[in-house]
């Protein structure tokens, strides 16, 4: 049984140079042009053969008049397709870029958003629980010296709301300063509060901390040593 050639755009420069392949190829062979750089020198060294052609004594037979007319404008008609298909080239590079930097950002994000919910235990934090005498309230706060002071993160459970809460951060010295505020819905929260907050006090001037409530005694106090 006979099977058509299969469309091969490195056999077809001539012919699309000429003007003769359907719509359908043409629009495939410059698509195929856009990546291939042999192609677009060999449609440059052709551009001038309609001409050419042309110029034969006698001219085309009646039968070729019915053909698709070649495609005319000579040199700068070539600079103009092959202007195009740069254009198409490098929006295509741009989208494989964008694609690429939104997979590094998300790569690179992820572990950062997490590490600011809770620090990874080891190198230099401490961490430190105690438990509420007459609220069954538990924290559990880990501190990580930094340049600029201290990093605090803590997890707390067993907190029944409504509440305004506020965690401080005294010192030795008997300075205090906050360190995370965040509010409790009515009921008590089904998975623990985790927060990351920060104090400039360096983590050896740091005496205790207190969860506090504006609107009633404080939860908890934490020693930081």
């Amino acid at each position: 049984m006979y099977s058509p050639p299969q469309f091969d755009p490195h056999y077809e420069v001539a012919a699309y140079a000429l003007g003769i392949l359907d719509p359908a190829d043409s629009e495939a062979f410059e698509a195929h042009l856009v990546d291939c750089m042999e192609c677009q020198a060999e449609l440059l060294e052709l551009h001038e053969v309609p001409a050419a052609l042309d110029l034969i004594k006698g001219g085309p037979v009646d039968a070729v008049a019915a053909a698709p007319q070649p495609r005319r404008g000579g040199e700068a008609a070539v600079a103009s397709l092959l202007d195009r298909v740069a254009k198409r080239r490098r929006r295509r590079t741009r989208t494989l870029w964008l694609a690429v930097a939104a997979a590094v950002v998300v790569t690179a994000v992820t572990p950062v958003a997490v590490r600011q919910f809770w620090p990874e235990p080891g190198g230099q934090t401490v961490a430190q629980t105690f438990r509420a005498a007459s609220r069954n309230v538990q924290a559990s706060i880990s501190l990580t010296p930094k340049e600029w002071g201290t990093e605090v993160s803590f997890e707390l459970t067993g907190v029944k709301g409504p509440l305004q809460c506020t965690l401080v951060a005294v010192s030795t010295s008997g300075e205090t300063e906050t360190v995370a505020s965040w509010k409790v819905n009515a009921g008590e929260a089904d998975e623990p509060l985790r927060i990351t907050g920060a104090t400039s006090f360096e983590k050896s001037a740091i005496k205790r901390f207190e969860f506090r409530t504006n609107n009633g005694p404080d939860l908890l106090e934490v020693p930081a040593s």
